[in-house]
């Protein structure tokens, strides 16, 4: 059984939202993440590893002068690093309401960036004015396995990418060969509103189908829960016209239907085309990528080959510092 001490029930737990905490001076609530406010002094947060794998793809794209949303923003590290990093417009979304600590760390670390909060993923499109519902870059780190319904929340998270554009998606996963979803029953793998493990195979293939091409892959191993590899993986992709389909699947072909528009509209995004961002090629002898048919990753092979993500300093790497860029 998964350790509770190792995965707390964060919802629960560990964040108090804010008009829940009032009257507690910000530094001394539960925060969900370390960050530094002032030298040497840094918020009461968590060290989760998994955040090094998000930033570990961030640092390969230019976000200068983009349009980034990251969605599950907590208490905005992503969106703290992006303005850092110079980009041109960041929505910051939560289904959580952070405001006031997020708020407060905007003053006090100088950085600027649209927060919006309190309401399902499914209302942020009309939150939004309708010039500003597509980005350059779209991060989803740490939320489908959340979700009732992945491959629906998915989508949802795709139709905010352009075109051309670049999600990092990060999220539990099982290293299997299995096309499938492990659910969570009984919380064998993460107590808490935790549902959908999807096999890192099966991830690739929902990645496709919904237009993605991974692009890189980064990973950590967590527990074996029933003989069941447990891990944290970061697949960066590019935003492509068409599902992306090996040459012998036919299915991928078929026409999606129309039904799919209470999700994503394919037509009304392709008017929105621009040139694809560029993401360098980071194969290396400790970063092998598998590839086949127009250098798509395979990302089960890939993580077959490749080491776990080496985190060598987990205050640079885990916690944000005030100097940080990555």
């Amino acid at each position: 059984m998964t350790d509770e001490a190792l995965y707390p029930d964060i919802a629960r737990d560990y964040l108090v939202e804010d008009h829940l905490a009032s009257g507690i001076p910000v530094l001394e609530r539960r925060w969900y993440y370390t960050i530094e406010v002032e030298p040497g002094i840094f918020t009461n947060g968590n060290q989760f590893d998994s955040v090094a794998l998000t930033r570990a793809a961030l640092r390969h794209i230019d976000v200068a002068n983009l349009e980034c949303l990251d969605i599950g923003s907590m208490e905005c590290l992503v969106p703290i690093l992006l303005a850092r990093r110079g980009a041109k417009r960041i929505v910051a979304y939560d289904r959580l309401n952070l405001a006031e600590r997020v708020n407060w760390l905007q003053r006090q670390l100088n950085v600027n960036f649209q927060y919006l909060s309190g309401f399902p993923l499914a209302e942020l499109s009309h939150r939004l004015p309708a010039e500003g519902k597509l980005f350059d870059l779209v991060v989803f780190s740490g939320v489908l396995y959340h979700m009732f319904e992945p491959l629906a929340g998915l989508l949802m998270a795709r139709s905010f990418l352009r075109p051309g554009g670049i999600m990092l998606l990060e999220t539990a996963a099982v290293i299997s060969e299995e096309n499938c979803n492990y659910f969570n029953a009984e919380g064998r793998f993460y107590p808490g509103d935790n549902f959908w493990l999807p096999s890192v195979k099966c991830l690739d293939y929902l990645l496709r189908f919904a237009r993605l091409k991974p692009l890189d892959c980064y990973y950590l191993k967590q527990p074996l829960v029933s003989d069941l590899q447990m891990c944290r993986i970061c697949i960066p992709c590019l935003a492509v016209d068409n599902p992306v389909r090996a040459a012998e699947d036919k299915w991928l072909e078929l026409k999606q239907n129309r039904d799919f528009q209470e999700y994503i509209d394919w037509e009304k995004l392709a008017l929105a085309a621009r040139l694809p961002l560029s993401y360098p090629d980071t194969h290396t002898e400790d970063h092998p990528l598998v590839r086949y048919g127009d250098r798509l990753v395979d990302v089960l092979e890939s993580v077959k080959l490749q080491s776990p993500l080496l985190i060598s300093d987990p205050l640079d790497r885990i916690s944000l510092k005030l100097d940080a860029i990555y």
